[in-house]
């Protein structure tokens, strides 16, 4: 019986032609009839014939459209898909096409023949809306066509398909993906469902997506339906069939969708703003239809400013590499910030008033300086310690003029005025002089004043301009001073990563660790011989010298120390970490002891062993409840979770034990007395008929004993084990 297939395409004949004669060498059969683009069933034949046919006339191809229009660049010059089936007597076989090309070659030399497509970019708009239309055109050219051909194919039979499916495998044998090609029966269009996306497809692509290669998919099987007519046909199914589970899962995927568009939304529509207050910055989370007023509202709770009159705090723009004030939001505050155009890449800063303060416009043509009041006693040089006052002048003011504003803002004579700014000199910061003569009609710019730089300001006795600043001493303390930053004790910390270093004081780096710790615990309101400070954290080396400096502990300005209770070690003292080891039999993947902290235990490093254990001894009765006399005691490095080496009656600085070393507690049966000359060796038997280990046992022999002496040992261990010599046994 005879089976048309039809399938679209479309492609210009002469391309084809052109294409199939260049590159695949087509070899066309002299007494084949000329093709003149009308599709034909093939005619039965005789196995002989068929046999002829296979192996040197080319097979037949019938084009899916009787005239094919021009193609895009990207899109496929032929393809050709072929199978065969045999009668059941085998002497008569039926060839079956879908044929997309309306020349005449073998479908097993058909090539794919592509060409780069052309960019879009450069193109006006009036030429995509052609190129769009004539991709339209030839879609509906291709459905008439279609149409045209199975209301003649139904004609000669029933037996006409339609394909509507190709199924993808991009990938290797051992893994990849699928996917899908599949036609709508709702509008004739074909989609490409992969995974959650669906996407329209051109049909031409899929001749190109699904002939494999390194490139390409591979359509590893295509599916048909049986037509009658050429009307598309499509049952509707009404929800009332649908089963209800399935019904179910649609709606949650409904739902799924809306909740994923709705965050997709909200988070197109969230920003961070950076705003800075006091040296500090943190970024904000606001959203663009938010207001400044909302924004302020956040950045108030954040900053934990609400003790503030809010008519006293404001928002506004701020440039933090020269720490200037921009544009003000006045009046605006309850515009959205989209409307105020304060996006992610905005910085804003927070600007604080007094009550009898108004707050000041910006002015693009004015700028402000900072300029600090000299008094007696500050605590620091910072600016909130400092009393900054903002000093504005226009832009292009001299520097005599800036001298008038500032004297007039601070009710100084001017004559009585000292300016000056801080420099440094070999590492030593110094007042550099402003107020001279030659510097009165000089610019800012001039002398490379910014309205980040701090001027120092003093009132000095008339007619005494020039002479040594009152700021010099301030700054040469400000040279040495240290602000160092603590934890509070009494928080319980369980890492390093969770140590809040939120205290702190200052102290002059020329000063001993001893006063260090005495500001510590006045502001900790702790007695000095509670407490113990550690540099590095909480696993680092405590600080035992309390007569050296702070500079020689290279603290600086900004360096930490963590305080915790304890008792202070002294000079020459380790404090090392005890764990009790115990025997886990039958061992685990050949681990032989557990480990239990006991205690943490300072020791003096130039005791030996035999002084350590009556302390340790003393700790197992009070911790464990364990009643153990000192001899039978064994302390041993621990390196990870085994046991090294065993510590002899030395000092216990000679055998490298430092600060923070994990010491294994054994307890044995037996007192310790392993010397100096002697070596623990431990002895396992091994159980040939279950592969597996005997316990530990524990050999203690001299260093130079012979071979022979040791053999003789472990046998006296396993009396039932035989022992072989390979050597002569020394007497």
């Amino acid at each position: 019986m005879d089976v048309i297939y039809v399938a679209q395409s479309g492609g210009d004949q002469e391309d084809y032609q052109k294409a199939i004669e260049a590159s695949l060498q087509m070899v066309e059969n002299p007494n084949a009839p000329q093709n003149n683009g009308e599709i034909k069933k093939p005619e039965a034949t005789t196995s002989k014939q068929t046999e002829t046919t296979k192996q040197s006339e080319p097979v037949k191809q019938a084009d899916a459209s009787q005239k094919c229009e021009e193609k895009t660049d990207s899109e496929v010059k032929s393809t050709v898909t072929e199978s065969t089936t045999a009668t059941e007597n085998g002497d008569e076989s039926t060839k079956y096409r879908i044929a997309n090309s309306g020349e005449k070659y073998s479908a097993t030399e058909a090539k794919i023949i592509t060409k780069k497509p052309e960019k879009a970019a450069g193109l006006t708009p009036e030429e995509i809306e052609k190129i769009m239309k004539e991709k339209e055109d030839r879609r509906i050219k291709r459905a008439e066509e279609r149409r045209e051909l199975i209301e003649k194919y139904l004609k000669d039979g029933p037996l006409v398909y339609d394909l509507f499916a190709v199924l993808m495998h991009i990938g290797g044998a051992y893994g990849g993906h699928y996917y899908a090609f599949v036609k709508s029966f709702e509008n004739g269009r074909w989609y490409k469902f992969n995974d959650t996306l669906v996407d329209e497809i051109d049909i031409d692509e899929i001749s190109v997506k699904g002939f494999g290669g390194s490139n390409a998919g591979n359509a590893y099987m295509l599916l048909y339906r049986q037509v009658d007519s050429a009307e598309e046909k499509f049952e509707k199914i009404s929800d009332e069939e649908i089963p209800s589970y399935i019904r179910e899962l649609i709606e949650k995927e409904r739902q799924s969708g809306e909740s994923a568009e709705q965050k997709r939304v909200e988070r197109s529509s969230t920003m961070n703003i950076r705003v800075f207050h006091m040296l500090e910055v943190k970024l904000i989370q606001t959203g663009m239809k938010d207001t400044l007023n909302d924004l302020l509202e956040k950045t108030i709770a954040e900053y934990k400013l609400g003790h503030i009159d809010r008519k006293n705090i404001r928002l506004r723009g701020f440039q933090p590499n020269t720490e200037s004030y921009l544009e003000t939001y006045t009046g605006r505050e309850n515009k959205t910030l989209e409307e105020l155009k304060i996006f992610s890449h905005k910085i804003l800063a927070i600007e604080i008033k007094k009550d009898e303060d108004v707050f000041e416009e910006f002015d693009a043509d004015r700028v402000s300086y900072k300029v600090a009041f000299w008094r007696p006693n500050l605590p620091t040089l910072e600016e909130a310690d400092l009393g900054i006052v903002k000093v504005w002048v226009n832009k292009d003011a001299s520097f005599g003029e800036f001298m008038l504003t500032v004297a007039d803002q601070l009710g100084i004579p001017s004559e009585r005025l000292q300016l000056c700014r801080k420099s440094f000199s070999h590492g030593i910061s110094q007042p550099d002089l402003l107020t001279l003569f030659e510097n009165y009609d000089k610019s800012f710019a001039d002398l490379r004043l910014f309205d980040s730089t701090i001027i120092f300001a003093e009132e000095i006795e008339e007619n005494l301009k020039g002479t040594k600043s009152k700021w010099a001493e301030e700054f040469e303390k400000d040279s040495y001073r240290c602000k160092i930053r603590f934890n509070n004790p009494y928080k319980e910390i369980k890492s390093d990563f969770g140590i809040e270093y939120d205290n702190a004081v200052y102290i002059d780096s020329r000063q001993s660790i001893e006063e260090l710790k005495a500001l510590i615990c006045s502001s900790l309101k702790v007695d000095p011989n509670e407490i113990l400070i550690k540099k590095g954290g909480k696993m680092g080396n405590e600080i035992k010298n309390l007569a050296q400096t702070v500079e020689s502990q290279n603290l600086v300005s900004g360096s930490s120390v963590f305080i915790e209770f304890g008792k202070p070690s002294k000079p020459g003292e380790i404090r090392v970490f005890l764990l009790l080891a115990t025997k886990i039999e039958p061992e685990i993947d050949n681990f032989s002891h557990k480990y239990e902290e006991l205690c943490e235990l300072t020791i003096d490093a130039a005791n030996k062993p035999s002084e350590i254990k009556p302390l340790i001894a003393e700790e197992l009765k009070i911790r464990k409840g364990i009643d153990v006399a000192p001899q039978r005691i064994r302390l041993r490095e621990k390196v990870s979770e085994r046991m090294a080496k065993v510590y002899r009656e030395q000092s216990m600085k000679m055998q490298q034990v430092t600060d923070k070393k994990q010491l294994a507690i054994e307890i044995l049966d037996y007192e310790d007395k392993i010397s100096s000359k002697e070596i623990l060796i431990v002895v396992r038997l091994w159980d040939a008929q279950t592969y597996e280990l005997g316990p530990r046992k524990d050999i203690i022999i001299e260093k130079k004993e012979s071979m022979y002496s040791f053999a003789e040992r472990v046998h006296s261990l396993y009396p039932n084990i035989k022992v072989f010599y390979h050597f002569t046994p020394r007497n």
